[in-house]
């Protein structure tokens, strides 16, 4: 698929270090962190995003993109661009469901926003996921809720298998890199996804 094809190349480097765990919330901070992930309703972010994922056969691939994310209730558009600023693919979801136009304009719909990427893409984006992650809280593996900061723990593990790690904050608090994480298994990771997200003002 041409899609796959455009992306430039990126060696991603893996960090190793240790991180923090992810401390149980008290009832408190689970009210506080549920107030704060369902105050933002409207959201504008632009940043750049690299991946490495293994496709067909234990194959390293790797690309690197650009992105605007506008997200507002539970509508939301995510905008990908090579790093020359041409356009690869734009993400649409609504409550009706997800709708993904390739750099041919063809249109693809389906009820699931997360396996229509994975798809189209050849690789897992968790956009579900990110319209919390992006905003540093979301819901852990037991099914609480997390609230990252920069004094906090960093690294979180989601329902569906992502170990979220928040890598540099922004002077103003909101997160600055994060490194997604997916594992098939112990030893052989499936796909690493940097993001970059530019400061808001």
């Amino acid at each position: 698929m041409m899609l796959r094809l455009c992306y430039l190349p990126l060696l991603l480097a893996c960090s190793g270090c240790a991180s923090a765990p992810a401390l149980p919330l008290s009832a408190a901070a689970q009210t506080e962190a549920r107030q704060t992930c369902a105050a933002v309703s409207q959201l504008e972010l632009q940043g750049r995003l690299s991946v490495r994922y293994e496709h067909g056969e234990g194959k390293q691939q790797s690309m690197q993109a650009n992105f605007t994310w506008r997200q507002q209730a539970q509508e939301l558009q995510i905008l990908l661009s090579n790093p020359l600023g041409q356009g690869m693919a734009q993400v649409s979801v609504t409550a009706g469901g997800a709708q993904f136009t390739d750099m041919q304009g063809a249109q693809h719909v389906a009820a699931d926003v997360d396996a229509l990427s994975e798809k189209l893409l050849g690789w897992p984006l968790p956009v579900a996921g990110l319209r919390d992650w992006l905003r540093g809280c979301g819901r852990l593996a037991d099914g609480n809720l997390f609230q990252a900061h920069p004094q906090g723990a960093d690294s979180f593990y989601s329902a569906d298998g992502w170990r979220i790690r928040y890598a540099s904050w922004h002077d103003n608090g909101q997160p600055k890199r994060i490194d997604l994480e997916r594992r098939i298994n112990q030893q052989e990771a499936d796909v690493f996804l940097r993001i970059l997200l530019d400061a808001r003002s």
